[in-house]
């Protein structure tokens, strides 16, 4: 989980544990980078705006990265104006509006995990 806001990273960690995920946090893109390189998580959850690497840079840069270019993202933000098709097409699974509904959240996250991104089109 990417997220650089302590209250929503509380928040969204709190709402992963009781539902049986293990999240592992990064407050900024370049740790983002560098955990999902080494940790060669289920799901990346990112939020666009992030000191160090905003959210464009982390996805482009893991999906140059050979062990993590087939991690689904979900995108997580306050920013109402993120071109979803966009995004889509950089191998993002699903974006979600801050405030986020938890239930559609969880459905997505429980649809993902664990899965691949089918196909990619090449940046």
């Amino acid at each position: 989980m990417v997220e650089d806001h302590k209250d929503s990273c509380l928040w969204i960690s709190a709402v992963l544990r009781q539902s049986g995920y293990i999240p592992v946090e990064a407050g900024d893109g370049a740790l983002a980078v560098r955990l999902a390189r080494s940790e060669k998580p289920d799901l990346i959850l990112l939020d666009m705006h992030l000191p160090c690497g905003g959210g464009e840079f982390v996805l482009e840069t893991i999906r140059k990265h050979e062990a993590c270019a087939k991690i689904p993202v979900i995108i997580m933000s306050g920013d109402a104006t993120l071109d979803e098709a966009a995004l889509a097409e950089r191998g993002a699974v699903a974006v979600f509006r801050k405030p986020v509904d938890v239930h559609a959240f969880l459905r997505a996250v429980k649809e993902w995990a664990g899965k691949e991104v089918p196909e990619l089109i090449p940046a």
